[in-house]
């Protein structure tokens, strides 16, 4: 069955040399190698691009050490780039050159950027789309009720769906995408622990969407960049297990990226990639 092609275009940040320094709730990691990390990153460009994917690059700043996650500050969808205040203080000011380079490169997209006691990570929007025009928000330490509201009154025409996460103490990880990310059609991948077996029952409780789950054996590894019928996931060095499920599952549409020195500091695939598309 072919796929109907729902993106061409996306957005990256280089890793700035101060990713070292990157905020971290795994205590204890080794440091980041920043070489590794250039061609880590490299790498899942030149992935995407070879999906016939637009790509831009807006280059880093080391003032930001987290920079590289442009999920967070920016989503797009039906011609507007909505740009969240982030969850942490020391992150905001990654927005100004964000916009100014939206601002550039898109002209024909009507910028939304959330205001007042709004707080949000995009790394908390999960797109489901579908029949019911679907958008999951998680709401975690990064992304309040408030920043929530402010999603759906930037996209009327959708259904924001809050999805509250379990606390770092019951077993939860930092964004709702982290903990769950599209792979299909209505299909999430979800990991297998106490903490994801919550969150499923909270998804299956409140989505409108009737979803479906694929599981895999890393918590961590249940983040994925689904990509107009492909699926990038995990490395087999990181998640051998999970590694091996997203094979099993997808075969050939099954792309393996990696992702070791940005597991350091928190970051997963989809946090390095916004995909959109612009007409």
């Amino acid at each position: 069955m072919s796929v109907v092609a729902e993106y061409n275009t996306a957005v990256l940040r280089a890793p700035a040399r101060t990713c070292v320094d990157g905020l971290t709730t795994k205590e204890g990691n080794p440091k980041v190698d920043v070489s590794g990390a250039i061609a880590e990153h490299a790498f899942t460009m030149e992935t995407v691009r070879s999906l016939g994917i637009n790509v831009h690059c807006i280059p880093a700043d080391d003032a930001y050490p987290d920079c590289v996650f442009i999920e967070d500050p920016v989503f797009f969808l039906d011609g507007k780039a909505f740009m969240p205040q982030l969850g942490h203080p020391t992150r905001r000011g990654e927005r100004k050159a964000v916009r100014e380079f939206v601002e550039k490169q898109f002209p024909k997209l009507n910028i939304i950027e959330m205001t007042g006691e709004g707080f949000m990570d995009g790394g908390d929007i999960c797109f489901i789309g579908g029949p019911k025009k679907e958008i999951l928000c998680g709401v975690s330490r990064r992304t309040n009720e408030e920043g929530v509201r402010q999603l759906q009154a930037a996209f009327p025409d959708w259904t924001v769906t809050p999805i509250p996460i379990p606390k770092p103490t019951e077993g939860g990880l930092l964004h709702l995408i982290t903990m769950t990310s599209r792979c299909g059609n209505n299909l999430l991948a979800i990991g297998q622990s106490e903490a994801e077996k919550v969150l499923r029952k909270t998804l299956e409780d409140k989505a409108v969407s009737d979803l479906d789950f694929f599981t895999v054996p890393d918590d961590w590894a249940s983040n994925c960049i689904y990509i107009n019928g492909k699926v990038l996931h995990c490395g087999k060095e990181e998640y051998p297990e999970s590694y091996k499920a997203y094979q099993e599952r997808f075969g050939d549409n099954a792309i393996a990226l990696t992702n070791k020195e940005f597991d350091k500091i928190d970051g997963s695939l989809t946090c390095r990639v916004r995909l959109f598309n612009y007409q």
